[in-house]
């Protein structure tokens, strides 16, 4: 009787001890994709709102032109093509978050002038 009492004591502390080994490894896991979630989620965001240009000043000069009826996709395509823009998926989440519309014309754009600044210059037209 003391010999069943004994192995059935030792099958809890198995047990016990398998579902704290299950814990720590499920808690450590979701404390890993937490935080490769939050720096991913970080990143996103500076890149988003804090954009650095491609290159520093001086710079080099592109003119790109926009034609009428072409798509913001399209326009983000020829940006990247031109070295003006890093990142077409920011620069597609910058022009809805600021609700900026991308006019037809000819541009002359720098590699010096953030995503911003050039979505800026996109949504007031040509110059004159």
């Amino acid at each position: 009787m003391a010999r069943k009492n004994i192995m059935k004591n030792e099958v809890q502390k198995k047990s016990i001890l398998s579902g704290i080994t299950a814990i720590l490894i499920f808690l450590t896991a979701f404390i890993i994709i937490l935080f490769l979630g939050i720096s991913a989620g970080y990143d996103f965001g500076y890149q988003l709102f804090a954009s650095p240009a491609v290159s520093s000043l001086p710079g080099r000069e592109v003119t790109i032109e926009v034609k009428k009826g072409e798509t913001t996709d399209e326009i983000a395509d020829k940006l990247v093509d031109a070295g003006l823009i890093r990142s077409k998926v920011n620069f597609l989440c910058q022009k809805l978050f600021y609700k900026k519309n991308l006019l037809p014309g000819e541009y002359t754009l720098n590699t010096a002038m953030t995503s911003k600044e050039i979505l800026l210059i996109l949504d007031d037209g040509p110059p004159s």
